[in-house]
């Protein structure tokens, strides 16, 4: 029998954006990239040598994330960067 973990968070991120010309985080550096069921051996291959440069991973894959970015620069809430999917048989 499998184990499965179920995951949703949401990471609000607040900045200062007085102009519109901001650089947009690298949110594969902050939080991990993805290595999804049909990705190509290549990554499964990187995912496993270095599993810190992942989100967090299953049998099937790691999970997934979207990035929102408030159009409007001058709210505090400036990115919306949501995090889910499900675990199957992780260490």
């Amino acid at each position: 029998m499998s184990m499965w973990t179920h995951v949703a968070a949401i990471v609000r991120i607040d900045n200062f954006r007085f102009s519109d010309d901001q650089t947009i985080p690298d949110w594969d550096e902050i939080f991990g990239k993805e290595c999804l069921f049909h990705s190509p051996s290549e990554v499964w291959d990187d995912c496993e040598k270095h599993p810190e440069k992942y989100l967090p991973c299953g049998s099937e894959g790691t999970l997934r994330k979207t990035a929102w970015i408030n159009p409007d620069s001058h709210q505090i809430a400036a990115y919306t960067v949501t995090i889910f999917g499900d675990l199957r048989d992780y260490d």
